[in-house]
């Protein structure tokens, strides 16, 4: 019966569109969200503190997702949750037994941490099998006395498991001044919505789109996708439909749950990362490719006397080689050149400037060649970046050493003791070699995983910067590798790879000038070509 509360409603029949607009409508219309086990997974619902469980799970770790979807960071109430069990039916007994003992241990803690960890909490207690064993006996009574008998020994794992999450908690503790001013330079710093869509209105017309800005909404929508884009996203291999029906907005605050702004049903958010967002960007560097090897004149209102600009890339890696390098860190940085020297700046400079009406007189202004500014962005950007990203991987890797350094060590103890245990009863008599065999193997899993997780910290600290490749990486396919073999002999062979950085995986020796490619990569890499005698 209605009672003339709004409700919301989840259900597995739902697509992803239509539980965030649930979700949605949750937070700022509907009193009440019904929903099934799918929303029980992958959804924020922190601004809600009451939780019913009109049907209780039978698998823990669904009662924890279930939880966790209002009991997580950044919910500002008390959260409090009802367990609706009818516990004059068999079932039901014995899921009240396991639930009081839960009570019983968040009383005796102190905390409602023991909630946190239900799923590994009860991994000993077979709670479907109590179920079907209380259904189909005679009576309940044996499954009950199970129930409390697996359930009389959890205190002490409790406490354990409430202390290991605390390590964990240690071992990613967050620094909140560190993260309030990487917040506000992210923010100073980031791509803003309003560029975003400054570019891809120009560049989509430019192609031979059209984008309409909608008269009731803050929402834009597109004509039919140009060919030119089509045939771009079918080389790159992206899924580009041909016409898209949904509205388009740039600001993801617009499509978040919490936004107070009404935007149509089923918006879609565009930006980098979107299909037809990077066909564009593809479209647009493939047809200004040899302006931008040639350079541009841009007009900056606030200066005075001309200046030269470069954009570089500045790269740090650390020694994890899996398939690719891992990059510790990576900037964009400006260097401008005027009368008085070089000196760097942020990369969002050049969104102050704009593009003349017409083509200005080239002022004259001292030439610099690509090494000169290598080896200024390596003295001044580089190095300091190198120092910055050093002293915050250290402090990173100090603390992960130590959370894993006690973490296996606990764990690797805990089973010795048990194997020790084992070993006693052995010499009695009783062996079960099974259950020592069991034993000895993890133990051997986890001694060779801290192993190898040390290892890995180890090579997470092996740091090496990369320079700007300014002239490969302009050139791109206009850049060429020729690999000569067999040189003694007397049939040489000639291989040919057109764009060799993006497609090899080098090596720096020395500074962008030197690299080291192998044998395994540019073998498989190129075209090999006959070479006359």
């Amino acid at each position: 019966m209605n009672k003339g509360y709004a409700i919301a409603t989840i259900h597995g029949g739902m697509d992803v569109e239509a539980r965030k607009q649930a979700q949605r409508d949750f937070r700022v219309r509907a009193k009440i969200m019904i929903a099934t086990d799918a929303a029980g997974e992958g959804i924020n619902l922190q601004f809600c503190r009451y939780l019913i469980n009109w049907d209780v799970p039978w698998n823990p770790n669904r009662l924890e997702q279930r939880m966790g979807r209002i009991h997580r960071y950044g919910q500002a109430d008390e959260v409090h949750v009802f367990n609706l069990v009818a516990i004059n039916t068999r079932e039901g007994a014995v899921l009240q037994t396991v639930l009081h003992k839960m009570d019983v241990m968040r009383d005796q803690m102190g905390t409602d941490r023991v909630y946190d960890v239900i799923d590994e909490l009860l991994e000993d207690v077979p709670l479907v099998r109590l179920m079907e064993q209380s259904i189909d006996s005679a009576d309940n009574r044996e499954a009950v006395q199970e129930a409390e008998r697996r359930t009389n020994g959890l205190d002490a794992k409790a406490d354990s498991l409430v202390a290991l999450q605390k390590k964990q908690s240690l071992a990613s503790r967050l620094d909140l001044r560190a993260a309030k001013e990487l917040r506000d330079l992210s923010d100073e710093r980031r791509l803003q919505p309003l560029f975003i869509q400054r570019f891809f209105t120009a560049a989509y017309l430019a192609a031979g789109g059209t984008v309409n800005e909608d008269k009731h909404y803050p929402v834009f929508h597109i004509g039919r996708v140009p060919s030119a884009l089509l045939d771009v996203a079918r080389q790159v291999r992206l899924p580009v439909a041909d016409k898209y029906d949904n509205p388009f907005v740039f600001d993801k605050n617009l499509v978040s749950v919490a936004s107070r702004v009404a935007v149509p049903e089923y918006t879609k958010l565009h930006g980098p990362g979107h299909p037809l967002f990077d066909t564009l960007i593809e479209w647009a560097i493939r047809r200004a490719r040899e302006t931008f090897a040639r350079g541009a004149v841009l007009i900056d209102p606030n200066i005075v006397q001309p200046q030269r600009l470069w954009l570089l890339r500045s790269v740090v890696d650390d020694g994890r080689h899996e398939q690719k390098v891992r990059k510790a860190h990576e900037q964009l940085n400006v260097i401008i050149a005027d009368s008085l020297g070089l000196r760097s700046t942020s990369p969002a400079y050049l969104l102050t400037c704009t593009t003349p009406a017409e083509k200005p007189e080239m002022p004259a202004l001292p030439e610099r060649t690509a090494e000169d500014i290598q080896a200024w962005a390596w003295e001044n950007v580089t190095e300091e970046q190198v120092r910055k990203v050093t002293d915050h991987r250290q402090a990173e890797c100090d603390l992960r050493r130590q959370y894993l350094n006690t973490t296996f060590t606990d764990l690797i103890l805990d089973l010795q003791n048990k194997l020790n245990e084992l070993h006693q009863e052995q010499l009695l008599g009783e062996d079960d070699e099974e259950e020592r065999q069991k034993l000895e193997h993890r133990l051997q899993q986890l001694r060779q995983r801290k192993a190898t997780r040390m290892a890995e910290l180890d090579l997470m600290l092996r740091l090496t910067a990369n320079l700007p490749e300014i002239k490969l990486r302009q050139l791109a396919d206009r850049a060429f590798l020729y690999v000569v073999t067999f040189c003694k002999g007397g049939k040489p062979r000639l291989r040919i790879i057109q764009d060799p950085i993006a497609k090899l995986t080098p090596e720096m020796l020395y500074r962008q000038v030197q690299f080291l490619v192998e044998e395994q990569d540019w073998s498989l890499n190129g075209e090999e070509v006959e070479v006359p005698s």
